[in-house]
């Protein structure tokens, strides 16, 4: 039976039925099954944290979402240490080791996801106090896929720099006479 001519509604579960029989028209009497959800719909992702440049090594925070009934299983953080413009692969502290290869670190998913709206939504992490070097600019990407592996079209971007070095100061007037 083709079944891309069948009219496929975007959200809706499915039951897949399938028996078997033989030229002699046997029949086999036990049905084997397989229900799935349809699910055009692109997931999308956000990052929240950190909101500008930080003094110590962030974690960072974000959220995904899916139109219900999907739901993000997988987040993905690329992190793209700015000057010389290198893909970190979130274990190496400062060694350059993906030059010119995008590189996708796998985020972990917090707490209890809720629906809002429509949406299925949850909080994400991603840590590794180890990679960030002094005095960088960083720019972090996110890219959300659903458990119908459909991936976010677009990715969200944050840029910050990471500067832990206290600042100095000293008085220069008035002077001593």
């Amino acid at each position: 039976v083709p079944v891309a001519s069948w009219p496929w509604e975007n959200g809706r579960s499915y039951t897949v039925r399938v028996r078997a029989q033989d030229k002699a028209t046997n029949l086999k009497l036990q049905v084997s099954s397989n229900t799935f959800t349809y699910d055009t719909d692109l997931p999308g992702s956000g990052l929240y944290y950190p909101y500008g440049d930080v003094n110590t090594p962030p974690t960072l925070q974000g959220t995904c979402w899916d139109i219900t009934p999907g739901e993000v299983p997988e987040i993905k953080v690329r992190i793209c240490r700015k000057g010389i413009d290198y893909w970190h692969d979130g274990t190496h502290p400062t060694t350059p080791n993906q030059w010119g290869d995008e590189y996708w670190c796998t985020g972990t998913l917090v707490g209890t996801p809720w629906t809002e709206g429509g949406k299925w939504i949850s909080s994400w992490t991603w840590e590794n106090n180890s990679i960030w070097e002094n005095l960088k600019d960083y720019q972090i990407n996110t890219r959300a896929k659903d458990n119908a592996g459909n991936y976010e079209q677009w990715t969200s971007t944050l840029t910050f720099i990471y500067e832990y070095d206290a600042p100095t100061s000293g008085v220069t007037a008035p002077s001593k006479s």
